[in-house]
C-alpha cells in the first residue's frame, strides 16, 4: 500500500461512504466490514482516519470529496490517491419472482426493468432493447421497487442485496 505524501501531512484523513449494509453501515459498532478493513491498514500506516457516512446524492454531487466507492474521482480530484482493494465482491441479479427463466426469455419481446444504484456505469453497453435502466440514490428504494413490481431485476453487490433482502 503506497499513502500519498499529502496524506502523510495531514492529522487526519476523512473518507466518505454511503451506507451500504453489511459493508459499510454507522448502524453497526465496527461500521461494517469496510471501515474494520479501511481502520485496520490507517493503523499500520500510521495514519488516522475517520470514516463519514453520507448520502449517495451528496457523493455524488461533490467531486473533491474522498469518496471511497467512486474510483472516477480517485486519481484526479482526492487527497486519498491510493485504491485500496476493500473486499471480495460480486454484482448479482435479484428478483422476487420465481420464474427468472420465463422473465428472462420474455426479454426478447420486452425490455426489463433494471434498478441499478446512482452513479452504476456497468449498463453502459447494453442494448436498451434487453434492458431499460432505471437509477435510485439508495439500496433500499431499488429493493422496494422490486418488491412492488416496478422494477423486474436489481443488479446489486452480492453481499448488500443479501443484506436488505435478508436470505
Amino acid at each position: 500500500l503506497t499513502l500519498s505524501t499529502l496524506i502523510a501531512k495531514e492529522d487526519r484523513v476523512v473518507l466518505q461512504v454511503n451506507e451500504s449494509l453489511p459493508i459499510w453501515s454507522k448502524n453497526l459498532s465496527s461500521g461494517g466490514m469496510g471501515s474494520e478493513i479501511i481502520q485496520a491498514i490507517a493503523k499500520e500506516a500510521n495514519v488516522k482516519t475517520t470514516i463519514d457516512f453520507v448520502p449517495l446524492k451528496r457523493l455524488i454531487v461533490d467531486t473533491k470529496n474522498n469518496d471511497i466507492g467512486n474510483p472516477l474521482f480517485y486519481m484526479q480530484n482526492q487527497e486519498f490517491a491510493s485504491i485500496i482493494p476493500i473486499a471480495v465482491s460480486y454484482n448479482a441479479l435479484f428478483s422476487y419472482k420465481k420464474d427468472i427463466d420465463t422473465l428472462l426469455m420474455n426479454s426478447k419481446d420486452k425490455p426489463l426493468r433494471i434498478g441499478i444504484l446512482k452513479g452504476t456505469k456497468s449498463h453502459m453497453n447494453l442494448s436498451s432493447k434487453v434492458a431499460v435502466f432505471e437509477t435510485s440514490s439508495s439500496h433500499k428504494s431499488l429493493f422496494k421497487k422490486l418488491k412492488h413490481g416496478r422494477l423486474d431485476l436489481v443488479l446489486e453487490l452480492d453481499l448488500v442485496g443479501l443484506a436488505i433482502t435478508g436470505y
